[in-house]
């Protein structure tokens, strides 16, 4: 199997793999399971400062409103940097935060 070549852009913004460190400026989301399928993309990176509903609504933005993606990240669970973030919380997001997008496993 040959190497993948670079990522496509993704709403503006190159998906990058799952490692290596986080731009300036950025924060990484990363998809898992149906979220990353719906995505199309296993991560990737937007401007930090927002909080977190605001994020998904930019993401939701960057995949053209896509339905499928809407539903997933309707019912996901969300950790930034390894801890639980509810929705609505209006905390910003800092420079070089991951935030991991959960969905629900095994018909949760």
């Amino acid at each position: 199997m040959a190497p993948a070549g670079p990522r496509a852009p993704v709403g503006g913004y190159v998906a990058p793999g799952d490692g290596g460190p986080v731009p300036p400026g950025v924060l990484r989301v990363r998809f898992f399971a149906a979220a990353r399928d719906a995505a199309g993309v296993p991560s990737m990176e937007v401007p930090a400062g927002m909080s977190l509903d605001a994020l998904l609504a930019h993401v939701l933005d960057a995949h053209a409103g896509d339905a499928a993606l809407a539903r997933v990240l309707e019912r996901s669970t969300y950790l930034v940097d390894g801890l639980r973030r509810d929705r609505g919380d209006p905390a910003p997001l800092a420079t070089g935060t991951t935030v991991d997008v959960l969905p629900p496993f095994a018909g949760g």
